[in-house]
């Protein structure tokens, strides 16, 4: 694996997710044609490379920070002209995030904290504007792009803050006022980023063109028109036989980077790859590599926000990163929702069952098993409860659902009713007083006798309970 200073750059469309939920498969093919129509060319006449398309979303790299900020505003300006000529409901607006810095290559994709900062911006970065990096405004040539600071950011998983700046938006209409506008028709008002950089492309455009028919000509009378259109779809199968091989080999990361090699119009071996992508991300948790799992999460739930398996996924994450723990219980109800069957899981079950340890997931947790699980989580909950751990309301909630799947056979409920002695419930106090009686156990004696002592609610119940356990 080398190390090369590349500009990475995001970019991602806002509302992508609630867009295409309300799309057929074929709108949604058509509107990310349209996107790469619209995005790719401009980044190939600035010597870009895409490293990853993933529906909306794509990863590219630069050898120069100064080309990729010139691209991301012909993007921008390409979009702006584009959406002023369509409806507002397909129009098309997208946030580019920009880094340099030194990143590891390997097989096609690009890994490592420059990388990460560049994710992390993108999250920050609003509809319309390009967000970069102070590393990157050191390093372009900043003569002909007015920018502006935004702020200092503190990341997650980046030890320090980030100070970034953003390209200004209609700095162009800021001169002096009254100037007018270049003859040449190289910035227009109407443009947030002046066109200039457009302008460029479109020059550069028509000497791409003219080269691409020539070679497409020469090409076609020497292969023929039906081995072009068919080649493509045989190279990509072959990225997903790769990509089957990396899986069975453990070999995660190289699954990701052969995905990003699959075009988003090759829709069938996107779908055939997710599987795949899937099992990678699995590997990826298992092996404690949080950061690189929740950037391919975010991409495969853009792509499909409702991807069953990567919201499960996405669920799992958050609990093993330590976070909230009622959202990925959320994950997992949304995914269960849609495909029960992944309730089979072992770690669903652990996971769900590992809801009832706190008063805010209580709820949802027995609800999942209730609802969803059934039977398949009682070996669960019987390890958890044998364990004896958790607040006495978690441990009388999972024996109440055992008992309620008729799996309540095995359950010591004495240590459980001693434990309601001490609950502020008046109610839930004397009920245990009386589980106590019936079962006649000694080892409830102390207990009963400490409560009688206290005068509180149940004290003379609790009195008369333990003469009468003695006394059996």
């Amino acid at each position: 694996m080398r190390t090369e200073t590349l500009t990475t750059v995001f970019t991602d469309i806002k509302g992508y997710t609630a867009a295409t939920s309300a799309q057929t498969h074929q709108e949604n093919a058509r509107m990310l044609r349209r996107i790469e129509r619209l995005i790719a060319p401009v980044v190939r006449a600035y010597n870009g490379r895409v490293i990853k398309s993933i529906g909306d979303a794509y990863m590219i790299v630069f050898r120069s920070p100064t080309e990729a900020v010139r691209c991301a505003t012909a993007v921008q300006d390409r979009l702006h002209q584009y959406n002023t000529n369509t409806r507002a409901d397909q129009g098309i607006h997208i946030r580019i995030s920009i880094n340099v810095g030194e990143v590891r290559v390997h097989r096609g994709d690009v890994f490592g904290e420059p990388v990460n900062i560049a994710a992390r911006i993108e999250a920050v970065t609003p509809a319309d504007e390009i967000y970069f990096s102070h590393a990157v405004y050191l390093t372009m040539n900043r003569s002909d792009i007015a920018l502006e600071r935004v702020g200092e950011y503190e990341f997650k998983g980046i030890p320090e803050l980030v100070t970034v700046y953003r390209v200004k938006r209609y700095a162009h209409t800021q001169a002096e006022e009254g100037a007018p506008p270049p003859s040449d028709g190289t910035q227009a008002a109407g443009l947030p980023f002046g066109g200039t950089q457009l302008d460029h492309w479109r020059k550069m455009r028509w000497l791409r063109r003219a080269y691409v028919t020539a070679w497409g000509l020469a090409v076609a009378g020497m292969l023929g028109a039906g081995y072009l259109r068919y080649r493509p779809r045989a190279d990509y199968g072959s990225v997903v036989a790769a990509a089957k091989a990396a899986v069975e080999q453990g070999r995660a990361v190289d699954v990701l980077g052969l995905a990003g090699q699959i075009p988003v119009e090759a829709t069938e071996e996107r779908a055939l790859i997710r599987r795949y992508r899937r099992a990678a991300v699995s590997a990826l948790l298992e092996t404690q590599r949080y950061d690189t799992a929740a950037v391919e999460i975010d991409a495969l739930l853009r792509e499909d926000g409702r991807d069953a398996e990567a919201l499960l996924l996405r669920g799992v994450l958050r609990a093993k990163r330590g976070g909230s723990l009622k959202e990925a219980l959320e994950d997992v109800q949304q995914a269960l929702k849609l495909q029960p069957r992944l309730g089979d899981r072992d770690d669903v079950v652990d996971l769900v069952v590992a809801g009832y340890g706190e008063g805010a997931t209580r709820r949802l947790a027995d609800g999942l098993v209730a609802d969803v699980l059934g039977q398949r989580a009682v070996p669960a909950l019987k390890r958890t409860l044998g364990e004896g751990g958790g607040e006495r309301e978690a441990r009388n909630s999972m024996a109440a659902r055992l008992q309620r799947l008729g799996a309540g056979e095995d359950i010591d409920w004495v240590p459980l009713a001693i434990d309601d002695l001490r609950s502020t419930s008046c109610k839930t106090r004397k009920a245990a007083i009386s589980r106590l009686v019936g079962a006649g156990d000694e080892r409830a004696v102390g207990p009963l006798l400490k409560l009688g002592e206290a005068k509180g609610c149940g004290a003379s119940q609790a009195a008369k309970a333990a003469e009468s356990i003695l006394k059996k």
